[in-house]
């Protein structure tokens, strides 16, 4: 999401992924080279993980188990129920408060529904792999003789609350790897760490009781109480083992969504959008209330509404979730909406009926980017109900009925994969710098790159010319270098001299270690695009602004409005700005004589960065209270 800029340098935007609550510790953990003893230390400690919970003959009749209990997470309590049947089949569904999920793989496909259980989501790439293992893990199968087909190595020893642990590396065919914990006093498996994409978690088993046939943890906890957005714990009460499960209990379900109201013609609807500032705003009500503006935004996972509006709005809060942004984290809640609608001033439009949407502190952090304040986010909830077309030269959104749409644009269908519900394509920088980028119309800050991408592809040295600035958004602020880069192909497109952000910081999405980088709308604006969520196809038809070579601020300063009056937020060295005397936290009062109140916020941009070269620039501004007057000369600084 549009962010904050800090003081010093320019600023850049971000939109957030929602993770899935649980306590994301750094455990520094190796495994022991490989040795035969070592591997036959390993496989004793499952050997007498097997024993001590109730024999060979127990594991090897529990091929199927069905458990029912009680959960506490997201500051609510409520009930789970999971299934898991060998080899590698597995669902839970979880009821907390009103919010009802869904999860499972029949050992091929795996799934997941929405936070109502009513749109269910086939999974695919990285989102796939990690539920395929977590059946993996749930049918034990790395305690099997032939180790499921996964792979063990000897970890490190331990001394924890006064006990020794030895741990099990166990990789899985196909998912994250994992390190079990085992008591050595007692042999039972005590704690698993977990590991996914940069993150690390810890899960803690006790309440060890022999139900149906076998020693079972019936206390599972991950994070500490105190922290309850973190916190989760789900208590045992009942067990079934060996009885028949059905087929389609793990197999994906049809989605039961509301249907679709299209305010004019059946099967599609246009909207003219606000392109500003890189972001697309477009008009939606809630609840039957008044319009408000708010960003598009592929780049998030679920829609989130501020929490200002939210409650003006009327909206009930409950519970509390972790949000990931491109700076780190930041804590929020749900609310339950009963329509949002989408229109235009001509009446036509869409609305869709029971959303859950995240609340978030987005004004305060937004404000300061967009001069207009959001009131939310529009999200993937919304968007995957829909073939979401924009026409950035027209300004036009459409939205299509999937089941009907056939394309007839003369643009090129890109492979599409979902990332935690985020659309993902690959791009090549500078030839031979493959990776995979989410698709980010919420971004509106240059392509960017992530730290690993940087490491692998030795993207940072060289001689091309640098400019420093910091990026802010939810959970923080951070560094990145702004470079040309020589090439860049998305597709079967490609061009020269691409503006590409680097960094090193590894918080948050900028740390993923799954995805390579965002594509926001200085890419994106190039084209006429078309998000095709049911195929899996994002097309791409070249624009009015394709061939054009992509610029940079030609005055190097980053303006922004808070309380009313117009501050610069960064100024880029050796910049126009720098050269004329700007500095962060100067109020801009006058432009080329004209009052700063009579400049919207395209105005303003569209002078101190488009103008040609050579443009002198009269700057009125106040610092220490006091009024001076300076002169920016614009100049192609990248």
């Amino acid at each position: 999401m549009p962010g904050a800029v800090a003081a010093d340098d320019g600023g850049m935007t971000d939109r957030f992924a929602l993770v899935r609550t649980g306590l994301l510790l750094a455990l520094l953990l190796a495994p022991l080279p490989a040795t035969a003893d070592q591997d036959a230390d390993a496989r004793a400690a499952l050997a007498r993980y097997v024993e001590v919970t109730g024999g060979r003959a127990a594991f090897l009749g529990d091929t199927s188990v069905h458990v029912r209990g009680r959960l506490a997470d997201a500051s609510l309590g409520g009930r789970f129920e999971s299934w898991a049947a060998w080899p590698a089949r597995y669902a839970q569904t979880e009821q907390l408060g009103t919010i009802r999920t869904r999860q499972g793989s029949d050992g091929d496909a795996a799934w997941r529904t929405d936070l109502t259980s009513r749109k269910v989501t086939v999974l695919e790439g990285k989102d796939r792999e990690a539920l395929l293992g977590e059946a993996w893990f749930a049918n034990e199968q790395w305690a099997r003789e032939d180790l499921g087909g996964g792979k063990i190595l000897l970890g490190q020893s331990a001394f924890m609350a006064g006990r020794a642990m030895r741990a099990v590396e166990v990789i899985p065919p196909t998912g994250n790897r994992r390190y079990l914990w085992f008591d050595g006093e007692t042999g039972l498996l005590d704690r698993i760490t977990h590991f996914r994409d940069q993150h690390t978690w810890i899960e803690t088993l006790s309440g060890w009781k022999t139900l149906a046939g076998r020693k079972r943890a019936t206390l599972l906890t991950m994070g500490e109480k105190q922290w309850p957005e973190t916190y989760r714990e789900l208590k045992v009460d009942s067990v079934w083992s060996g009885t028949p499960i059905a087929n389609s209990v793990f197999s994906p379900p049809a989605s039961n969504l509301r249907p679709i109201s299209w305010l004019k013609g059946k099967g599609v609807a246009r909207i003219p959008f606000r392109y500003r500032s890189g972001a697309v705003w477009i008009r939606a009500s809630v609840n039957g209330g008044a319009m408000a503006d708010f960003i598009l935004d592929t780049g998030c996972s679920l829609s989130a509404f501020d929490k200002t509006y939210a409650r003006n709005t009327g909206l009930e809060l409950e519970g509390t979730m972790v949000a990931q942004g491109v700076g780190g984290y930041d804590t929020g809640g749900f609310a339950q909406i009963r329509t949002l609608r989408v229109a235009a001033a001509s009446g036509d439009g869409v609305e869709i009926r029971d959303l859950k949407v995240a609340v978030l502190e987005l004004q305060n952090e937004m404000q300061t980017f967009d001069w207009n304040k959001p009131a939310g986010l529009i999200g993937y909830d919304f968007l995957s109900r829909f073939v979401v077309d924009l026409d950035f030269d027209q300004r036009i959104l459409t939205l299509y009925e999937p089941a009907t749409y056939v394309y007839t644009g003369g643009g090129q269908a890109l492979p599409m994969t979902l990332h935690s519900n985020i659309p993902t394509v690959e791009i090549t920088l500078d030839g031979g710098c493959t990776g995979r980028f989410i698709v980010d119309v919420g971004n509106a800050f240059v392509l960017s790159v992530n730290a690993g991408q940087i490491e692998k592809c030795g993207l940072f040295g060289g001689t091309r010319k640098q400019l420093q600035q910091w990026g802010s958004g939810i959970g923080g602020s951070f560094p990145v270098s702004v470079c040309r880069m020589d090439s860049v192909r998305l597709g079967p497109f490609g061009w020269t001299q691409p503006i590409v952000g680097l960094t090193t910081y590894r918080r948050g999405g900028l740390g993923s270690k799954e995805i390579q980088g965002n594509i926001g709308t200085s890419v994106l604006q190039r084209f006429h695009c078309t998000f095709d969520y049911s195929r899996g196809q994002l097309w791409l038809e070249p624009g009015q602004r394709y061939p054009e070579k992509e610029g940079y601020s030609r005055s190097g300063l980053f303006v922004t409005r808070w309380s009313g009056r117009i501050y610069v937020a960064g100024v880029v060295r050796k910049s126009p700005g720098d050269v004329a005397g700007l500095k962060p936290r100067d109020v801009l009062k006058r432009v080329n004589g004209k009052p700063i109140e009579g400049f919207t916020q395209e105005q303003l941009e569209r002078l101190l960065e488009d103008s040609p070269v050579g443009t002198l620039v009269t700057l009125t501004i106040e610092r220490d209270l006091r009024d001076q007057t300076l002169e920016v000369t614009l100049a192609d600084i990248l």
